[in-house]
């Protein structure tokens, strides 16, 4: 019998496409999937939907108005849209989600537009993130293209439990791609057991975490009270990433108010609620900073003595949520305080590295909780904060990734 491969060995050479709506340079799981595969000797190509102000330097964004102009010149590729392509892109469920007739418009001609580049590109696997890319990504497959794997970073019919749109749509685009979609990877086991459900064309779940990098916390050299304006002495309950709906934040900034002498809030993002939250803050407990870039992140994460993550349960992908914070605040040495979801808990609770509060706990309860902390429960919660990331290393799930994508491209 031959010998099996190393994925290094499979992945030497070959082109692998990186395919996001958004490939946001703050993203730490794409960039750390392009990191691993560059290490395994893959050519790795970046490629978004839509061009914006924290797009990675190194992706390419098809012009699709472009494009549009040269339909003759392309026509094998963008009028090969398949019966697929032109449902989808006909459904109401589509408009309703993209909204009105241009947006509806513009997307299709992004779909078209990225189909058209990866087919030139022609890339041996397309790992694909965010359901808005799976029409272009089937289309560029119907072409000839190479295998895909979809990288499901949420359970995203339930991102947004208002948007009954969106939540039809994105229904409709995955059952209708998954039988183009040769390999599937998410990112833990409770989202995984609900695509088992909703979606069961899909390949089974290969589990990758977004677990951290750094494996040892960094030397605190001040920077997180520096910018915050804060004596080096205070202790700082921080929230790091987007200033977004369902992450508890409102009820987060109330607390800030009310934490116990010695502690301040700090939270460091930007995002769409940040002048609701800047209004509501007390501008002595509760300071703002802007967020930093991903290689630097853990040197400011580790001057917190605790990191928010106070997910709101409103539904199944929050239930389920195991956001990056889960392990970008052990991996810095921090101890968390979050709310008891699923989830959270499974991954946490073992090491002693969180301090819980229910779902939907509001400012008197949040700061109450750090108000019962003692110096010994941080000390501790720090040692199982060590512990958590020894064993959720990013190396292991950058292993079951890599691996993941070398089966894929070692049937091209």
């Amino acid at each position: 019998m031959p010998q099996a491969r190393e994925p290094r060995q499979i992945l030497a050479g070959r082109r692998i496409a990186l395919v996001a709506k958004l490939f946001d340079r703050g993203d730490g799981r794409l960039l750390k999937q392009r990191a691993a595969l560059r290490a395994a000797g893959a050519e790795v190509g970046c490629f978004a939907m839509i061009d914006h102000a924290r797009s990675a330097p190194d992706v390419t964004t098809p012009d699709w108005r472009a494009a549009r102009t040269r339909t003759a010149m392309t026509g094998g590729i963008v009028l090969a849209a398949g019966v697929f392509g032109a449902r989808l892109a006909a459904g109401r469920a589509t408009r309703d989600a993209i909204g009105d007739a241009s947006s509806w418009l513009a997307y299709r001609g992004q779909v078209r537009a990225l189909a058209d580049v990866l087919a030139a590109w022609r890339p041996d696997v397309v790992v694909c993130s965010d359901p808005e890319t799976l029409p272009a990504v089937v289309r560029f497959k119907a072409l000839g293209g190479g295998a895909v794997l979809y990288d499901a970073h949420e359970f995203h019919e339930e991102e947004d439990h208002t948007d009954s749109g969106r939540q039809a749509w994105v229904q409709k685009v995955e059952t209708r791609a998954a039988g183009a979609i040769d390999g599937f990877v998410t990112v833990n086991a409770g989202i995984a057991a609900l695509y088992a459900e909703r979606r069961p064309g899909l390949p089974p779940a290969v589990i990758v975490h977004n677990a951290g990098e750094l494996e040892t916390p960094p030397a605190y050299d001040g920077r997180l009270h520096r910018a915050a304006g804060l004596p080096a002495s205070t202790r700082i309950l921080l929230f790091q990433g987007g200033l977004a709906p369902m992450r508890g934040l409102e009820a987060l900034v109330d607390a800030g108010a009310r934490l116990p002498e010695g502690w301040a809030l700090v939270l460091m993002g930007s995002g769409r609620l940040e002048p609701s939250l800047r209004a509501r803050a007390d501008a002595d407990r509760v300071r703002f900073v802007a967020p930093a870039p991903f290689a630097e992140l853990p040197q400011w994460t580790v001057g917190a003595a605790l990191g928010a993550l106070l997910y709101e349960d409103l539904n199944l992908n929050q239930r389920h949520c195991s956001p990056n914070k889960l392990w970008e605040y052990p991996a810095a040495g921090v101890p968390m305080l979050a709310t008891d979801l699923p989830e959270i808990q499974r991954l946490a609770s073992p090491y002693g590295v969180a301090f819980f509060v229910p779902s939907g706990a509001g400012a008197t309860d949040i700061a109450a909780r750090v108000a019962s902390l003692t110096d010994a429960d941080l000390a501790e919660a720090r040692v199982g904060a060590a512990a958590f990331t020894r064993l959720h290393s990013w190396r292991a799930n950058a292993e079951a990734f890599v691996s993941e994508v070398a089966r894929l491209a070692a049937d091209r």
